[in-house]
């Protein structure tokens, strides 16, 4: 029989103790357990977050020039489409139609790329679910060892 750890003078057996003790120890031992598996949760998303805010303010100018950028080149590709059109009443409006469907397609596109990558990858805290499987394999093969 093993010795429980929480007391290393006490050399009885769960057997040889008496009941209540044998819960206290247990209570306590699953409250160090809960704390250190929260403590690994919280730990893990503060470093997902931590990574997250780290990278905003780039991502925020480049976004920023990535809008301007685009706005430019958006406007060069209309007035490019107009001349194709030059001499008819809606040459304007059927150049914004035709560059507003094209980038309605890339975006969709580019969306459901996005989204289908997000939805692989995931926010699960995948380190803790591990160890917390591991933790659930042992004490399982800990309680039929001890019966």
């Amino acid at each position: 029989m093993a010795s429980l750890p929480n007391n290393p003078n006490d050399q009885r057996t769960i057997r040889e103790r008496p009941l209540g003790e044998v819960l206290n120890d247990l209570k306590v031992e699953l409250k160090d357990f809960i704390s250190t598996r929260i403590q690994m949760l919280q730990s893990e998303m503060n470093d997902k977050v931590g990574a997250v805010k780290a990278s905003a303010p780039a991502i925020v100018v480049g976004a920023l020039f990535a809008v301007t950028a685009w706005v430019l080149f958006s406007l060069a590709l209309v007035f490019l489409l107009s001349m194709a059109f030059e001499g008819k009443p809606y040459q304007y409006a059927l150049s914004f139609g035709i560059v507003f469907v094209v980038y309605a397609i890339i975006g969709a596109v580019a969306i459901s790329f996005g989204y289908n990558n997000i939805k692989s990858r995931g926010m699960k805290p995948e380190r803790t679910l591990r160890v917390l499987k591991q933790d659930q394999i042992w004490m399982k093969t800990e309680a039929k060892t001890e019966l």
